[in-house]
Parts: C-alpha cells; sequence; structure tokens
C-alpha cells in the first residue's frame, strides 16, 4: 500500500499501524530453479530499453539466468527517476524517488535474495509535525504522526542503492547515450535504431521507458502498436512532477506541510513540503518540495530558476511571516517534466480500469516488444519495487511464451 493509500485507510478506519509489504518474495520467478517456466529455448538476445529500476531489475534476473541481453540508456547515465545530488548537502539528497513505500525486506527481493533485510541503512520515516496550510490560517494536526509509518535510506539514497548493488553486475551490459529512434519488429528479429545511426538486433525487446514519452510518439515503431495498445498507453495519466530543495539558516518549519483541507491533500498528495533532513545525522536545515500533477504547473512553466525560486519564497513567507526569505541559503531544482527522456512525474490515474489497461500492456505485441516500467506495478505502481516488480515479470513472461 503506497503512502497516499495508507494515510487515507488509516484515517477513515483510524488505525495506527505501519505499512506492510503488499509484494512479497513469491511473486518472483526463481530463475533457473523455476521449474515452472521453460527455460529449453530460452531468446539468444534481449535488448531492454532504459537503464531505470524496472529495466535493471530485469537486468539483473537475466544476468541470473546467463540469458544475453544489452540496456540502451537514451541519457548519460543509469537510474531513469532514480537519482541524487551527491555533495549538495552534507548527506546524499534523492533527487528522484525517495520514499520506501513498502517493508524494506523488499530491498533484498530486489536483489533476488530471500535472506531477511539486510544492513542497507533503512531508517523508521515518521515525521511528528503534521500542518496545513488552508484559507491563509496554519493549523497543526500533529495527531496524524500516529497514523503514519514507512520508511527512508538514512544516510544514503535510491540511487545508490542501485548503483553500489545492482549496477556493478550488469554494467558491462549497459550502453548509455543511445536514445532509441525507431523499433522494428516487423521480422523474425527486433531491429533497433538509435537517434545517432547505431543499429541493434535482438529475438525480444523490454521497453521500460516512461509512458509520457511513449505518448508523445518518442519512438517510432515499424508496424504501428496495435491500436488495443496505443489505447492503453492513452489511459495512463502521468502527470508533471517537480521537486526543489532550499537549504535555510534555521528551520521554521514543520516536518511536512500540506496546503488546503488537510484529509483532501493528503488523499490527493499532488503537493506538499517536507523537512528533507528528517531522521539524517545532519544538523542541515534543508526543506523539501514534491508537486505533481496541476499542481505542479505553476512551477514547471516558471520562466526562469529565480522566477521559480521567488514563486516558492514567496509562498513560504505567506505562511511563516517572511522567514523563509529571511532564513534563504541556496537551492536545488529537479525539473521532471523538462528532463528529456522522462517528462513528467510518475504514472497517478487511469482511464477506466486499472487492471484490463494494464493487462493489455503486458500482453506481449507480437511476442517481440514487452513492456515494463512503474505503470504497470499493479498495487504498487508509482513506486520503485513496483518498477521492478515490473522488470521481473516481463523476464518471466518472455520465457513463458518463448
Amino acid at each position: 500500500m503506497n503512502r497516499k493509500a495508507f494515510l487515507k485507510t488509516c484515517m477513515q478506519m483510524g488505525l495506527g499501524i505501519p505499512l506492510l509489504s503488499t509484494w512479497s518474495w513469491e511473486a518472483l520467478p526463481e530463475s533457473e530453479n523455476d521449474k515452472n517456466i521453460p527455460h529449453s529455448k530460452p531468446p539468444r538476445k534481449i535488448l531492454i530499453i532504459g537503464a531505470g529500476a524496472s529495466g535493471m531489475a530485469a537486468a539483473l534476473l537475466l544476468k541470473s539466468m546467463g540469458i544475453d541481453f544489452t540496456i540502451l540508456e537514451a541519457s548519460n547515465r543509469i537510474g531513469g527517476r532514480i537519482k541524487q545530488a551527491a555533495d549538495w548537502a552534507d548527506y546524499p539528497i534523492d533527487l528522484g524517488a525517495e520514499w520506501i513505500h513498502t517493508d524494506p525486506k523488499v530491498l533484498n527481493e530486489l536483489l533476488l535474495k530471500k535472506e531477511e533485510e539486510g544492513s542497507w541503512g533503512v531508517m523508521d520515516y515518521s515525521p511528528q509535525t503534521i500542518q496545513a496550510w488552508n484559507n491563509k490560517k496554519l493549523k497543526s494536526h500533529h495527531l496524524l504522526k500516529h497514523f503514519y509509518a514507512e520508511w527512508k535510506f538514512k544516510s544514503s539514497t535510491w540511487f545508490s542503492f542501485f548503483e553500489t548493488q545492482i549496477y556493478p553486475d550488469i554494467r558491462e551490459h549497459v550502453v548509455l547515450g543511445k536514445p532509441v529512434e525507431q523499433i522494428n519488429y516487423a521480422e523474425d528479429s527486433v531491429e533497433i535504431l538509435t537517434r545517432d545511426g547505431s543499429t541493434f538486433s535482438a529475438d525480444k525487446v523490454i521497453l521500460t521507458c516512461s509512458v509520457k514519452c511513449l505518448q508523445n510518439n518518442s519512438i517510432r515503431f515499424i508496424p504501428p502498436l496495435p491500436d488495443d495498445t496505443k489505447a492503453a498507453l492513452e489511459q495512463i495519466y502521468m502527470g508533471d512532477g517537480i521537486k526543489v530543495f532550499i537549504k535555510f539558516k534555521e528551520s521554521f518549519y514543520p516536518d511536512l506541510l500540506f496546503f488546503g483541507p488537510i484529509l483532501k491533500a493528503i488523499a490527493n498528495e499532488n503537493k506538499f513540503f517536507y523537512n528533507a533532513s528528517f531522521g539524517k545525522d545532519t544538523s542541515a536545515c534543508v526543506l523539501g518540495l514534491l508537486a505533481i500533477n496541476q499542481e505542479a504547473v505553476p512551477y514547471v512553466s516558471s520562466p526562469s530558476e529565480n522566477d521559480l525560486i521567488q514563486l516558492i519564497l514567496k509562498e513560504l513567507d505567506a505562511v511563516f511571516e517572511g522567514k523563509a526569505s529571511q532564513h534563504y541559503e541556496k537551492h536545488l531544482i529537479q525539473n521532471w517534466s523538462r528532463e528529456p527522456f522522462v517528462q513528467g512525474a510518475y504514472s497517478y490515474t487511469y482511464d477506466g480500469s486499472q487492471k484490463r489497461i494494464t493487462e493489455v500492456l503486458k500482453t506481449p505485441v507480437q511476442k517481440r516488444i514487452y513492456f515494463a516500467g512503474e505503470a504497470l506495478g499493479g498495487k504498487n505502481h508509482s513506486t520503485v519495487h513496483g518498477a521492478c516488480q515490473s522488470g521481473f515479470a516481463a523476464v518471466e513472461e518472455i520465457l513463458k511464451s518463448t
């Protein structure tokens, strides 16, 4: 259960319990030991498009099975929407995915291990002070601290987890700076053309690029994708997204700050400020802003970085009586809407039945093209572990359909 669903459910039922894992090890194939998956004729070569969470998870599983693969990553770095700023503060900052929205034992499962939770430096994340700015009044809702508990990395990030625990095993198979321009699956093999004119060939392709990029026709398909596949892609809503971090000389803000009626703000979770230093071994005063969908539009469309920061400081000054401008030191902006190979936040809603839409996209196109990514994470969509789960599922589907 993700944070939004958890908070909404707990406030409706009056429960104060931590999140439990909604995805267990049993959801994973057991690599070469899984007798239910045919291994007699595995594909000779698989291409993975995208070195984000789902792409790297799929690669790790393929590596464990001894199946040849290559990852083509459009940007010049790994991670996709997992990204960090290592030196901006005295602890690394998660510029993308930040929370662990399920039991931390999932981290071992992502590494294809069944052991108990490893020493990943995970901390309980339980904000103590919660406020809402509504009708020009600041009101405290600190009792909500009893209804909210999940986890974060204490002195590292999601990015460093992948960089140190998964990437070393697949590094030799990753090719950076290769935006895919065309996928031709008209023949028995799949031919990939990248923007720089490079060509790659494989038996199967796992496509993990963001939904927004696919909706914006960033990749040309020959033949065109089936109508039901294109329709399913269009029924996933992925809006704008931005994260901003501001360092202040002193702390004047709560651990969580929402805008509007508190229950509605928490349920929608489209915008909130949070104490990014909460639970960290630091004295730095860093306030984070996460805004998505329509709430992100004023920020992502700001004409300049200075205009954006002034807009945020003005907003905080209204809440905290000018203290934001008074104590401002520096800022850091990650505008995901302007990232050319992301173009937004993450899957948020589905225009119709999520189950039906995802089932359409999980159905291989001519047993050559397989989709994966956080939008196909089922109950865990919009999360890192949901993205990884979809990568594992794509590999399993390839082996079943071979």
